[in-house]
């Protein structure tokens, strides 16, 4: 994804951001930003500084910690724009790591499909929960650094988060 903010999107990007440091602190500690918003999708960013290992590289759990933040978050977002008041929580998730980062890093998820979209939705609707799987791909110097595929679970409640 091309990661720049549209200047509309900055104020909606930095509530975002505002919310995840407030209400998930470990997004402070890792420096989590909003690096876009809006189709095709949701991407974060964080500093190798904040997330590093003793290799110099990217802790492999900040890797993860951004890949389903990154899915959650785009979840999270299109329910409330759908008006949609819901808790959201992973329910599994499977990563794959295929080179070392050494710098910053993205972490991107692609918007479901129409149809996986128009499922869950239609399934929270009328169960008051439903489950979607969304792929989320971790980018360092433009290539792909790991890939991860995780399912979300969603139950509705009085009053959103």
């Amino acid at each position: 994804m091309d990661h720049q903010k549209v200047e509309g999107d900055e104020v909606e990007a930095k509530a975002l951001e505002n919310f995840f440091h407030e209400q998930i602190p470990l997004t402070r500690h890792m420096q989590v930003g909003v690096a876009e918003l809006g189709p095709p999708g949701l991407c974060l960013s964080a500093p190798l500084e904040a997330n590093a290992n003793l290799h110099g590289t990217a802790f492999g759990g900040s890797i993860a910690s951004l890949a389903v933040l990154a899915g959650w978050a785009l979840l999270h977002t299109r329910t409330r724009s759908a008006g949609i008041n819901c808790s959201i929580v992973v329910q599994k998730s499977e990563i794959s790591y295929e080179r070392a980062i050494r710098g910053n890093f993205t972490s991107c998820c692609i918007e479901p499909e129409n149809s996986a979209w128009d499922k869950f939705t239609r399934t929270l609707q009328k169960r008051g929960k439903s489950r979607i799987t969304l792929d989320v791909v971790v980018e360092y110097d433009n290539q792909v650094a790991a890939r991860l595929q995780a399912t979300y679970a969603a139950e509705k409640t009085a009053s959103s988060i």
